[in-house]
Formats: C-alpha cells, structure tokens, sequence
C-alpha cells in the first residue's frame, strides 16, 4: 500500500512507450504502467491504467445522451471516491478551472493519521457520438515522477468510436 507508506511513486518510463489498441480507441503510456481493465457495461466503458506506485489513470466513455459540464463530472467523481473509501477520510476538495476541458481538484485523505495531499487532474473529449472524461490521481510529492507519463497518454489519444 504504497500510497499510505513512506514509498516514492516510481518516474514513468516514456522513452520507450507501449501502445494500447482496443475497440477504437488507442494511446501510448509508460513502459513500466500497465492498463488493468477495459470494461463496457452497457453504453459506458471504462478503462483503467495503473503505475508501479499509487497513481492512476481513468477514462469513462459515455454515450452524448450521458454528456455533462466537466465540472460537475469532477464534483461527482470526488464525491464518489469519497463514498466508497469508507476507511478515510477527505478534506474539502478545491476545484481549480483551467478551462470548459480542463480541471484540477486537490484534497487530502486520512488513513491511520496520515494524510496525503493528491492531485487529480480532469480532461473532457467530445466526440461524435461519445464523449471521454479522463482523470489521472496522483499523491501531489509524486506528480514530478509521473506527470509525463500522463501527458503521453492524452498527447497519443486516439478515439474512433466503439465498434
């Protein structure tokens, strides 16, 4: 449990990415992430990549019908987490704006006296008929380690529709 521990979250490794390519979407992520679940339920699909540490990164693929303003995607998101992490507990998140498509919340949870300060940061894709919401948490000491390999992500991204 990494993220509750005195570990440091190991830096991406991006000089030689890996490629990920499934039912029309596609993007490169660090070679030393791995990409732990592609699950469609319905009209939404969710996709999880997984570092060596702590951090991760989540994308929702929702049908337009399930479109929302990506602020209040972040605010329910957050209150999500806060839901089914029922052994913490979470300071007020601060929402900061960068844009319609850009967002960052930082707030801190407690486990057993510890509290770590984490950043997520929220991206919106529109699509033709889909839209994308990404989120990538990170404990804030190691956004320095893994803050590149997000960045390949987002900057490889690639989304045809769902066959």
């Amino acid at each position: 449990l990494c993220l509750l521990s005195a570990c440091t979250e190991p830096k991406a490794k991006t000089s030689n990415p890996k490629h990920y390519s499934n039912d029309g979407l596609s993007f490169n992520y660090p070679e030393n992430w791995k990409v732990t679940e592609d699950e469609k339920i319905s009209n939404l699909r969710y996709i999880s990549v997984e570092t060596p540490g702590s951090a991760i990164v989540f994308f929702q693929f929702h049908g337009m019908a399930n479109d929302m303003p990506l602020l209040e995607y972040s605010q329910a998101f957050s209150e999500g987490a806060k839901e089914v992490t029922s052994v913490a507990s979470f300071s007020s998140p601060i929402f900061n704006e960068f844009s319609e498509n850009r967002i960052e919340e930082k707030v801190s949870i407690t486990v057993l006296y510890q509290t770590i300060p984490l950043i997520r940061e929220y991206l919106k894709f529109t699509y033709d008929d889909d839209v994308c919401f990404l989120m990538f948490q990170v404990a804030e000491e190691d956004l320095k380690n893994t803050k590149n390999g997000f960045d390949l992500i987002v900057d490889s991204l690639e989304y045809g529709g769902s066959n």
